[in-house]
């Protein structure tokens, strides 16, 4: 799978199974995940602000659709996400993607201080972020503490 085929498969029409039936082709294709991570991180600051955010949002969407469907695949790509990644994310709809990964990954992978100090000041920041969108889901782990 090449970059503009992933690009495509994230830009075709939205259905009800979108993000398993992308995954499914990532995980299918040897090497995609790699390239989806990419995708999933990349700014795209050339692409115009509605092409952008549709990149974003979808890739992080599948990327967490891999996350939990196979941890493992993601892995190699953990010490990235936390040191760099998880905190340069600026699309809000992909941040809530990413913070359910981070919240499972936490439990799996232990990042150096700093790291931990950046994504505890990210996560907060988008947690106060008045316009940030509020999942029903809070995702697999925490919801079940709620009052």
């Amino acid at each position: 799978m090449t970059e503009a085929e992933l690009v495509k498969s994230l830009s075709e029409r939205f259905y009800s199974d979108f993000a398993d039936t992308v995954a499914r082709r990532v995980r299918d294709a040897g090497g995609a995940v790699e390239l989806l991570y990419r995708v999933a991180t990349s700014p795209y600051a050339n692409l115009p602000k509605p092409a952008r955010h549709k990149a974003a949002f979808r890739s992080a969407y599948v990327l967490e659709k891999i996350y939990f469907a196979a941890p493992d695949a993601f892995m190699p790509f953990a010490g990235a996400f936390c040191d760099r990644d998880f905190p340069a994310c600026t699309d809000r709809s992909a941040q809530r993607h990413f913070a359910k990964i981070m919240a499972d990954l936490l439990g799996r992978y232990t990042p150096d201080s700093s790291s931990l100090e950046r994504i505890a000041e990210t996560a907060a920041q988008w947690a106060a972020d008045p316009g940030t969108k509020r999942g029903a889901d809070l995702g697999r782990r925490g919801a079940e503490t709620l009052p």
